[in-house]
């Protein structure tokens, strides 16, 4: 009887603190919860970080959303407190999940700037996909807001008697003032009469004239060739809006010429401009049906126009018919052949400066006129 009066009495005491701090035990029985849900998402959220995942939650994190909707809680909550007691005197969840946050947030600058650091030294040391720059933003020959002339720089290394304007006549004064520019730049440097780079609708037709083709198909060439190529030479500016438009002179920049290479051709220049002379040489051995395989005929021409056509290219058809037509045109050879050194020329543009010069002194170097050889 004892005990069980005993054991009464301290559950009656027991029920008479509990209903009399009930609110404390309740609210210091939220606060370890509240304080072990913390512990928890900020163990997980420091483990997830260290991965480097990336995610929405990464800019806010998850103790920001936490800090949140706690601090929403506990304004709702009435709080009724004992000023006689320890728990009084500790600081709120709300300040504490303040100071926490504010903590986090340096926390992960500090480690987001050394994740930078070790991704760049990754991508340095080990090369990364989309890490690194891509040959073409960083070589010069595509980069089309700098006008580089080959290993001649930014200046044209040619003078007037190598062009159509003052043509001398010597091929290896040509070849040697052009040595330091791309077989295209070579290709196309006769036109330039005025030696500033850039080749005018003038230039070309008067180009035409000085090699004997006459008026009408001189002024037919410049259609031709300033048409479709003066757009793809147009260096940028760096206005986003004027970069697109077309120029309405027509001008070719002898500079980014390689950009005007187009589909169903001989493949004898490169993406770059050069001078592939293996490519040269397979022409010669598929289609000559000369001993010895060193010149081509008309017929020869023909048909590697016709076998080398790509799909859906109705413009590099007409193109590779225009520049192996006027190249007949030109070189009109006596026997039919076009010699393998003279076409040579051609694509290198030593040849054009020969013919200029004999027709311009009468001696029969023009278009159509018979040739046993034309440099």
């Amino acid at each position: 009887m004892i005990v069980r009066g005993i054991g009464s009495q301290v559950v009656i005491s027991a029920l008479k603190l509990y209903c009399r701090y009930s609110h404390s035990v309740a609210w210091l029985a939220l606060h370890l919860a509240v304080r072990l849900a913390w512990r928890l998402a900020c163990e997980w959220e420091e483990q997830r970080f260290c991965v480097s995942h990336r995610s929405f939650f990464e800019r806010f994190g998850y103790r920001y959303l936490l800090h949140s909707a706690l601090s929403a809680v506990f304004r709702s909550i009435p709080r009724r407190r004992n000023p006689g007691t320890s728990f009084s005197k500790r600081v709120t969840i709300e300040d504490d999940c303040s100071k926490r946050f504010e903590s986090f947030e340096s926390d992960r600058r500090r480690q987001k700037q050394v994740i930078t650091a070790i991704g760049t030294m990754t991508s340095i040391n080990k090369g990364g996909k989309g890490e690194i720059a891509r040959q073409v933003d960083v070589d010069p020959y595509f980069d089309n807001t700098k006008l580089v002339y080959g290993e001649a720089g930014s200046k044209v290394p040619y003078t007037p008697q190598n062009t159509w304007k003052d043509p001398n006549g010597d091929r290896q004064d040509y070849l040697e003032r052009t040595k330091g520019l791309t077989a295209m730049q070579r290709h196309v440097a006769f036109f330039d009469g005025d030696c500033d780079g850039v080749i005018w609708p003038t230039d070309t037709f008067f180009a035409f004239l000085s090699l004997g083709f006459g008026l009408i198909l001189s002024a037919l060439a410049v259609g031709i060739i300033h048409g479709p190529f003066s757009y793809p030479t147009l260096p940028r500016k760096g206005n986003k809006l004027l970069d697109w438009l077309p120029d309405p002179f027509m001008r070719i920049y002898v500079a980014n010429i390689h950009r005007c290479k187009h589909g169903s051709d001989t493949e004898s220049y490169d993406r770059r401009g050069h001078f592939q002379q293996r490519q040269f040489e397979r022409i010669l051995d598929d289609y000559s049906t000369r001993h010895g395989k060193d010149a081509l005929s008309f017929s020869d021409a023909m048909a590697m126009i016709r076998e080398r056509r790509n799909l859906v290219d109705p413009f590099g058809w007409f193109a590779f018919l225009f520049e192996w037509g006027s190249t007949y045109m030109l070189l009109w050879p006596a026997d039919g052949y076009m010699r393998k050194d003279d076409i040579l020329g051609v694509f290198d543009g030593s040849t054009f400066v020969v013919l200029a010069h004999r027709h311009k002194s009468g001696r029969g170097g023009g278009a159509f006129q018979p040739k046993v050889k034309a440099a």
